[in-house]
């Protein structure tokens, strides 16, 4: 065999496997397409390699998704940017393929070659294949036209756009939905070609017409997007705003509903009154469950838009049935009736937004109480803390004493934030009372979340908070008769050691950590070793050290063998 056969081997093997009765084969030897190709050169690439490939679109998906993500990377191995056109051929058939994998590999290679070559040069090419693929007979390749336009209408000369735009119009016309979906994507792309701005409205037009409301959804969308990128369409806009608002299906009231307050914010204030408050509210009273839902959500972003007159005389009359919803209703409401307070001022807040909210508070579901409590600043602010304590602590003393364990952390989780958003001396007055008794509740991990919690009360009132108020009452429980108690300062102790000042480290912390070496619970000692390991570099006094140390030699010696193994560690550290 001549030198030059024995080079070409490797690369009749490869060509060979790619016809394997093995996937793993056939995938192999279309990942090395490009070693192929540079064994057999560009000119041999072109008339032989590329049309080969064209015979191979029966293929599992795996290997046409790999075939099609390796044909981008084929400019330079057929001659570069001029025959680049050569390539289109093999991605065209895999833009028809059914599989949805396939077809957008295929279209991210397109993109990628687009991106390479003189587009002016082959407009005519790519024109052809999107006329190809679009008046194709199979769906899956007008999906792919569709996919195309985009890239297409970036690369293209201006001439050329109504053409493509003309392409867009027919697939939105066409008789299958998923081609009518794929193209009202593409349309979204498309809002730079103001210049085309009656183009685009007739696509508009099109989609908020379709008989399908899966594709009317997407007319919701590119009306969003049209209504900020084409301000001189505003006025025919509008109309098909109209014409979605009163659209009988309830997942084109849902979408509406999740985008009021986006689209309120492109109208003037008097197109959100007279156009938009009365669908608003008539959303919030729909007979469909999640349309009360998605609009309870953006009550408080979309009334933030309208003057607090508008907002008391349209909104807040319907929100009273809604607290009697239900659940999921209940709890987006409870989520951003307060983001209204603010707004509406506290008159109207008193008059028609506390009976809402104490009826909230009151639910029988906990997780709807716990809802009403991610925002109380904005509450706090209209009615004082004086109101708002009288309102919500009844709720806050049920749920922390709630059957349910996760809810009572769920609890001593939102202290903290409670904290801060309604100051120190409310939470000294009303809620350290119930932090401090979730620190002892029975299950291990309110007890942990409310450990966890000291640190972030401490960034919100400070150390010199945490050692006038709280530090004295954790470390006491030392003597308690209930190890839970003994243990949640143990661990306490280690978590605050580095917050504390030097002085309280080293004449509280310290001396209660070291008492407890002996206590008669393994659990307790094991976490002292732990607490000792995280103490030891805090301690600068060598009077501390020692009897750190002291304290360590007896722990080694513990009739529990993993009391024996964190004593180790902890000796590792302190030596």
């Amino acid at each position: 065999m001549d030198p030059e056969s024995n080079s070409l081997y490797p690369i009749a093997v490869l060509i060979d496997e790619l016809k394997s009765d093995e996937v793993s084969r056939r995938i192999n030897s279309v990942q090395q397409l490009s070693n192929i190709a540079v064994a057999l050169g560009q000119e041999r690439t072109r008339n032989e390699l590329i049309p080969y490939l064209s015979e191979l679109m029966d293929d599992e998906e795996e290997v046409l998704v790999a075939l099609a993500q390796n044909l981008g990377k084929m400019v330079d191995h057929v001659g570069g940017k001029q025959y680049a056109h050569v390539l289109f051929g093999p991605l065209q058939e895999l833009c028809q393929v059914e599989d949805p994998s396939v077809r957008v590999a295929a279209v991210d290679s397109f993109k990628e070659i687009l991106n390479q070559v003189d587009t002016v040069a082959l407009q005519p090419v790519i024109l052809d294949v999107l006329k190809r693929l679009s008046y194709a007979e199979w769906f899956s390749a007008k999906i792919g036209a569709a996919n195309l336009l985009p890239i297409s209408t970036n690369k293209l000369k201006l001439e050329a756009i109504p053409q493509v735009l003309e392409i867009l119009k027919n697939l939105l016309e066409d008789n299958h939905p998923q081609v009518r979906k794929a193209a009202a994507e593409s349309l979204k792309s498309l809002t730079h070609l103001a210049q085309f701005q009656e183009n685009l409205l007739d696509c508009l037009n099109l989609l908020s017409d379709d008989k399908e409301d899966s594709v009317r959804l997407l007319a919701v969308e590119n009306l969003t997007n049209f209504m900020e990128s084409l301000p001189g369409a505003k006025p025919k806009l509008v109309r098909i705003l109209r014409k979605l608002l009163e659209d009988t299906s309830w997942r084109i009231r849902y979408l509406l509903a999740e985008k009021v307050s986006e689209i309120g914010s492109l109208l003037n204030a008097e197109e959100r009154v007279s156009i938009l408050c009365p669908s608003f509210v008539k959303f919030l009273q729909d007979e469909e469950s999640e349309v009360r839902t998605a609009a309870c959500s953006k009550v408080g972003d979309y009334s933030a838009l309208l003057e607090a007159e508008e907002v008391a005389s349209h909104i807040l009359p319907v929100l009273s049935p809604l607290a009697n919803d239900v659940d999921y209703v209940k709890a987006a409401l409870a989520s951003h009736i307060n983001q209204l307070c603010p707004i509406v001022g506290k008159a109207r807040t008193n008059q028609y937004l506390m009976s809402v909210i104490l009826s909230l508070l009151k639910d029988e579901s906990p997780d709807i109480r716990m809802c009403l409590f991610n925002d109380l600043e904005s509450i706090n602010q209209v009615i004082g803390a004086e109101n708002l304590a009288q309102g919500i602590m009844p709720a806050v003393t049920d749920l922390s004493e709630d059957k349910n364990w996760r809810i009572r952390q769920q609890v001593v989780e939102t202290l903290p934030v409670l904290g801060k958003q309604l100051g120190k001396e409310f939470f000294d007055q009303h809620l350290a009372p119930i932090f401090k008794k979730l620190l002892t509740d029975q299950v291990f991990s309110v007890r942990e979340k409310a450990i966890e919690s000291i640190g972030k009360l401490v960034e919100c009132f400070g150390s010199a908070w945490l050692e006038e108020r709280l530090l004295d009452e954790i470390l006491e429980a030392e003597l308690s008769e209930s190890y839970l108690r003994r243990l949640t300062t143990v661990i306490a102790a280690q978590s605050i050691a580095e917050t504390v000042s030097k002085q309280a480290l080293s004449g509280k912390i310290v001396p209660v950590v070291l008492n407890l070496v002996s206590d008669p619970v393994p659990n307790v000692r094991l976490n002292v070793a732990k607490a000792i390991k995280k103490i030891y570099s805090l301690v600068n006094e060598a009077s501390l050290t020692d009897q750190i140390k002291t304290a360590l030699r007896v722990l080694n010696k513990d009739e529990d063998i993993d009391v024996r193994y964190f004593a180790e560690q902890a000796q590792k550290t302190c030596h």
